[in-house]
């Protein structure tokens, strides 16, 4: 069943609201402790929208400097980030 999350809001001259199924997910921020499975996440998710426009070298590369293990905790700790997980 959806519901209204938020109450329409007026963002750049456009009027949004959020809905969410109330009774199927939860969000939760990312935190550290989570770290290989958000690498796990990302790749995957990487992986499966852009394999088919890119050359394996890219693939890789962008992995290895964007979706290390080291990159990506940094970008967890930045405190002007802020990372959610639905499930």
């Amino acid at each position: 069943m959806w519901r209204h999350f938020l109450a329409p809001r007026r963002v750049l001259g456009v009027y949004i609201s959020i809905h969410l199924a109330i009774n199927s997910y939860s969000i939760r921020t990312v935190a550290v402790g989570g770290l290989e499975l958000f690498q796990e996440i990302s790749r995957n998710t990487f992986r499966e929208t852009f394999a088919d426009s890119n050359t394996e070298k890219n693939m890789a590369l962008y992995m290895e400097q964007s979706l290390s293990l080291e990159k990506l905790k940094t970008e967890l700790l930045d405190p002007h980030s802020n990372f959610f997980s639905a499930g």
